[in-house]
């Protein structure tokens, strides 16, 4: 058998054995202690091994190595949504439906962060497979409170700064009331938002928070946004893919659009176009705040609601 047959067979096999059980609900953490910087040196070492060896068995021996860590590489990309450090992660952990049973996934205990007088909230969200809600309250009584199930939540404060990371993670049951998930924010901190959501239904209703920064990198979802106008100047950077999105922009806020494929031979009622990619609202130069929001990818459906601010 030639090599390279043997090691891009042994690569599709491992990475598609390993991305059909996560698809049929078997959850799979990967660990060989790897960090993403050593795996294409060590299968540059591993590969050229073959070259020098002088026995078959041996050649074969280490081509297969070589397939089975480029696997694992691959469903590690492209499957496991864990995040770390290590591009593979910390143990091998198989899930069944009956042990998700045992968990009792569907009792989980919302989390209410205590109020803290913050003058800036970073918010890191990671949804898989999820309803992805976020809204602003006005109160005094929690700064964040999270309701849904599988999810893990971090919190740190630092002089008035604080960090807030939810990880929803995949549903292994199939069970819907597993999917949602929905997060209410104190309307008092400046906010930065880093959102990474794949095959969701994704709100986010900003209309109540002071949003400087929002960066989203979307697949695959229904998502809508709705912006304020708390904040005197917002910079919104969005990434979808084959997703279907609708932004909504207060009447009063200038706002400008710019970005490649997404915008191509769209109409956006409410703006005029400038160039190819960039449109703007009647009001952008003269506004007091504004908007500036840049969108690629590719959008199957793709609209712009300019809404009425009144109080």
């Amino acid at each position: 058998m030639k090599q390279g047959k043997l090691f891009w067979g042994t690569l599709f096999i491992v990475a598609g054995i390993l991305g059909l059980l996560s698809a049929l609900g078997v959850h799979l953490k990967i660990s060989v202690g790897l960090d993403k910087d050593w795996i294409i040196p060590l299968l540059l070492i591993l590969l050229g091994f073959t070259f020098i060896a002088k026995h078959d068995k041996i050649k074969m021996a280490v081509i297969i190595l070589a397939g089975l860590i480029s696997g694992l590489a691959v469903f590690s990309y492209f499957w496991d949504d864990d995040e770390g450090d290590s591009l593979f992660r910390t143990r091998i952990e198989i899930k069944t439906d009956d042990e998700e049973e045992e968990l009792d996934l569907t009792t989980q205990a919302p989390s209410t962060i205590p109020y803290y007088n913050l003058t800036t909230l970073n918010v890191k969200l990671l949804a898989a497979a999820s309803d992805l809600n976020v809204r602003g309250v006005g109160t005094k009584d929690f700064t964040a409170k999270i309701k849904g199930k599988q999810y893990d939540m971090n919190f740190n404060e630092t002089d008035g700064v604080g960090v807030l990371k939810i990880k929803h993670q995949k549903g292994e049951s199939h069970s819907l009331s597993l999917k949602s998930l929905d997060v209410q924010l104190n309307d008092e901190p400046n906010y930065i938002f880093n959102v990474k959501s794949g095959a969701s239904d994704l709100n986010l209703d900003f209309s109540a928070l002071k949003v400087k920064k929002l960066k989203a990198d979307i697949a695959a979802t229904d998502a809508n946004i709705k912006f304020g106008d708390k904040q005197t100047a917002m910079n919104a950077e969005l990434k979808f893919a084959a997703s279907s999105l609708t932004l909504r922009i207060p009447d009063n806020v200038g706002c400008l659009i710019s970005g490649n494929t997404a915008l191509v031979g769209q109409s956006l009622k409410g703006f005029t176009q400038t160039d190819e990619n960039t449109y703007v609202t009647e009001n952008f130069d003269t506004a007091k705040k504004k908007i500036n929001i840049n969108l690629s990818g590719a959008l199957a459906d793709f609209e712009v609601k300019i809404y009425n601010n009144e109080k």
